[in-house]
Parts: structure tokens; C-alpha cells; sequence
């Protein structure tokens, strides 16, 4: 398909500025750190699911607190002077296009990833990755968060713009870490490919209680 080969052309493309843009989650860092200079990191970009760190952020000029935990997309310019830390100068509180994860990641439990807005009308995809990434493409299309190797697991239409999984109940698959990220764009008119947010689990094993998938 020529859309998709244009969009992993995309992806492996160089930023063509110093100025990056994100869709992601931010939380609070844990200080002291080597670093000495970060406030938050983005989640999902570390080397495991519930890593307590990842790519470094800080603002000279935005108090941060407010969007912890929440998905926006951030303009950052990178900064640092022991290690490379993102200094965020924007956020937008309504990404034009974002990743949700529900249901329970254990042995046998079902789980749904969908891609936001789902009830306009738009293509997406999902790629599945088995550890993290940050590579920055452009303003409009956003930040690749998923490390090399990432193979695509859905392609659609929104609505519905959701993958609907039963993770399978082999115990080898105990203790996976998983990423996942996707991309949307408008169609009628054809608009921008945006990449979303990533997530990120580790399979546990079997558990007691699966959760219906609710979003």
C-alpha cells in the first residue's frame, strides 16, 4: 500500500529541526538524579513498562504539575548540560490524535487498544514494539516512541479505530514488556498523519480477575 510505505518513509526520517513535538503522558521525576536538572519524563519511554524514568523534560517557562498523567502534545526544544533534557515551551491539552489501553494484561484476559477520535471519520495504525524509542520526525507528525524492529498490528477506519486482543494463556509469555503507538489522520478531507501517544505493559502471568475492556 503506497500510504503506508509513505508513512514508514516518515518514520524513518530525520528531524529536520531541533524543535521536537510529542503526543505522551508526563509524570513527576524522582529526584536526585545525575541530572540534576529534570522535573518529569515521559512515560513509556524507559527500558521497562513501570520504569521510573525515561526521557528527561523540564520547563523554563510552563509549571508542568497540571498535566501529569494526562495525554497532550508537547513542543520541546532539547536542553542540558550533564545529560539531554527536553525543555517543553508548549502543550496542547487536545492531541490531534491519541492511543487508549483498557482491559487487564494478563494470561488469557482480553485487552483493547483504540485510537482517538474514533467517531470521525479517519485511517489509523497500531505497531507493536518490544521496547522503547524517541525518534523525532516533524511539528505535524510528532515523535516515534517505539524501538527498532516495531511491526504493524492493526490498520483501519475510525469508527470504530480499535484492535481487540486476547493475550493467549501460554505461560511463556510471562513477563513480556510490551509498547504500542499509533497514528491517525482525517479523511474528508485527507488530513496530516499524526502519531500518538505510546503505551506500554508487562504481562504478568495469569490473574485472578480479567476486566472487560471498557474504553
Amino acid at each position: 500500500m503506497r500510504t503506508l510505505a509513505l508513512l514508514f518513509a516518515a518514520l524513518l526520517a530525520p528531524a529536520a529541526s531541533a524543535q521536537v513535538t510529542f503526543t505522551g503522558v508526563i509524570e513527576k521525576a524522582t529526584l536526585p538524579s545525575i541530572c540534576q536538572e529534570e522535573t518529569h519524563f515521559i512515560a513509556c519511554t524507559g527500558t521497562t513498562p513501570d520504569s521510573p524514568t525515561g526521557v528527561l523534560l523540564k520547563s523554563s517557562t510552563l509549571d508542568l504539575t497540571p498535566f501529569e498523567g494526562k495525554v497532550a502534545t508537547f513542543t520541546a526544544q532539547p536542553r542540558g548540560v550533564t545529560c539531554l533534557i527536553y525543555d517543553i515551551t508548549a502543550v496542547d491539552t487536545t492531541p490531534a490524535a491519541s492511543l487508549e489501553m483498557c482491559g487487564t494484561p494478563g494470561l488469557g484476559c482480553p485487552m483493547r487498544f483504540r485510537v482517538q477520535p474514533s467517531t470521525s471519520l479517519g485511517e489509523y495504525w497500531i505497531w507493536l514494539s518490544g521496547s522503547s524509542g524517541f525518534a523525532p520526525i516533524d511539528p505535524v507528525t510528532g515523535t516515534v516512541m517505539l524501538g527498532p524492529g516495531f511491526i504493524l498490528v492493526a490498520h483501519g477506519m475510525t469508527p470504530p479505530g480499535q484492535l481487540d486482543v486476547v493475550i493467549p494463556a501460554d505461560p511463556v509469555l510471562t513477563g513480556l514488556d510490551l509498547w504500542l503507538q499509533g497514528a491517525r489522520r482525517d479523511l474528508g478531507p485527507i488530513g496530516p498523519i499524526t502519531a500518538t501517544n505510546s503505551v506500554c505493559f508487562e504481562i504478568p502471568g495469569f490473574v485472578f480477575f480479567c476486566e472487560t475492556p471498557g474504553c
